[in-house]
């Protein structure tokens, strides 16, 4: 086989010039234990990390291959690209790990000449890390690593990663994993969008940047007094030992997105629970909630926790009094407006965090004729392929959630992404832009977000002013 030239069985896939020598460089026997791979979403690290695990057994049919990523949907994924390419796949849940229990005898449990898959909220469970840590591997590769970096999958990537004889860690640019493995033992890779190019020494990314367009509304008095209120909550919430509590700030999240999601997360309050993102579609990024049950806030005394279960039944009570959501309003005008261009190879997309408000856009986008594509992470595989099909060819709009924009799903064929949503965190960001601005796309991606002109309880023109810091767009003010 032409080193300059691997090909996967899967006639779509063929590796580019910086993929090509990223497999090599880690089959390199001369090379070093751990290779930190750093690049941009959307520039195919992906497609390389599932040729370097084909290509790593055929080399070494008996050699244990374990691949982390970190959520269930980029597990499902991962085995169904790694398949496709001729490479022996196996998906572990709990229901695979006991069976694996039952049929095998000793502490390693783990079978030879198969990619072994696992998503990170499973393998950070304590019997699965034990079983990890006590597996003879020969090659570990971790996809967006930087979300193992902390917490006890953080321990999973040390425990497993110490003994496994080779380690590939794939990340976003400027992510330190020094604590991971001894710096001698590392080489770096680096990819750069504007270093990338084909066989010919072409450039591949010769389309503009995203451009970022705000979309201004105004907020009701009673969805400001409603704010006022939930601010006052969020005080309570936010207790002297987690001063940023994650209630506090899911709380707020909720406000944000949708009626739909915020009054499921008062009643959470009004009945004394704890846990209040339920319908958040939570195998999405772990940047951003590393891990949940760790950082959501000491326990209220049961004073505060009565004023809080008794401010948020008021809150309740003052939604009553909100006759129009008018994030929703301006989002449907704007969507009027963009259909009103006639321009058949336009794709729109929507994305949003939670299951409630997916559905509440879902329901509102019909009701005004617009032919609507749900995607979210409780849709099988075979589901999940059938709506993107659909999409690509029938258009529409594309409602998901941002869970599923994992590895895997790549929509550069999208012309405008509305971010009904915003990430707040950097990395999270990223991760979502690259589904969309990735090699391959032909014409520069339009990013919108809605930005309230009066923020009294978020700063909600921070995750608007993030998107412009990272987008760089010429005016963070600028409306469609």
């Amino acid at each position: 086989m032409n080193r300059n030239e691997i090909e996967m069985k899967e006639p779509s896939i063929r590796l580019l010039p910086h993929q090509a020598a990223f497999v090599e460089a880690v089959l390199n026997p001369a090379g070093k234990r751990v290779t930190l791979l750093q690049g941009d979403v959307g520039l195919g690290k992906g497609a390389a990390l599932v040729a370097l695990a084909g290509r790593f057994l055929q080399e070494q049919a008996t050699a244990k291959v374990l691949f982390l990523v970190p959520g269930i949907a980029q597990r499902d994924q991962l085995v169904e690209r790694l398949q496709r390419s001729g490479t022996p796949a196996l998906s572990v849940d709990r229901y695979r790990f006991r069976e694996l229990l039952e049929t095998t005898t000793g502490k390693d449990i783990w079978p030879a000449g198969v990619v072994a898959v696992l998503g990170r909220e499973f393998a950070r469970q304590e019997d699965i890390r034990e079983a990890l840590a006590s597996g003879q591997w020969d090659l570990l590769i971790v996809n967006e690593a930087h979300q193992f970096k902390v917490g006890l999958a953080g321990e999973v990537l040390r425990q497993v990663g110490t003994a496994t004889k080779r380690m590939v860690l794939a990340t976003i640019p400027n992510v330190e994993l020094a604590d991971v493995f001894p710096e001698e033992d590392a080489i770096v890779i680096q990819w750069k969008r504007d270093q990338i190019v084909d066989y010919s020494g072409k450039p591949l990314d010769t389309v503009p940047l995203p451009v970022l367009h705000a979309i201004h509304f105004n907020l009701s008095p009673a969805e400001l007094n409603l704010a006022e209120i939930v601010g006052e909550l969020c005080r309570i919430l936010e207790t002297d030992e987690f001063p940023q509590s994650w209630r506090a700030k899911l709380l707020v999240h909720s406000l944000d997105s949708s009626p739909a999601v915020l009054e499921n997360a008062l009643a959470q309050i009004r009945e004394g629970r704890n846990r209040i993102v339920q319908g958040m579609d939570l195998s999405q990024d772990s940047s951003e909630q590393e891990p949940l049950e760790d950082q959501a806030g000491g326990d209220l005394d049961s004073d505060m926790a009565k004023k809080a279960a008794e401010l948020a039944a008021y809150a309740l009570e003052r939604m009553e009094e909100v006759s129009c959501d008018s994030k929703l309003a301006a989002f449907m005008d704007f969507l009027r407006g963009i259909n009103t261009v006639k321009e058949p190879n336009r794709r729109i997309c929507v994305l949003t965090d939670y299951v409630s408000t997916l559905f509440y856009l879902a329901t509102e986008m019909e009701n005004i004729g617009t032919v609507c594509h749900v995607f979210y992470g409780g849709m099988n595989a075979e589901r999940r392929q059938r709506t993107l099909a659909e999409y690509s060819i029938n258009g529409g709009v594309l409602t998901a959630t941002r869970a599923t924009m994992s590895d895997g799903v790549t929509l550069s064929e999208v012309t405008d992404l509305f971010l009904y949503d915003v990430p707040s965190t950097p990395v999270a960001l990223q991760q979502v832009l690259g589904r969309f601005d990735r090699l391959g796309r032909r014409n520069q991606l339009n990013v919108y977000s809605l930005l309230p002109h009066e923020t009294p309880v978020s700063a909600k023109s921070g995750p608007f002013e993030l998107l412009h810091k990272i987008l760089g767009a010429p005016d963070p003010n600028a409306s469609v």
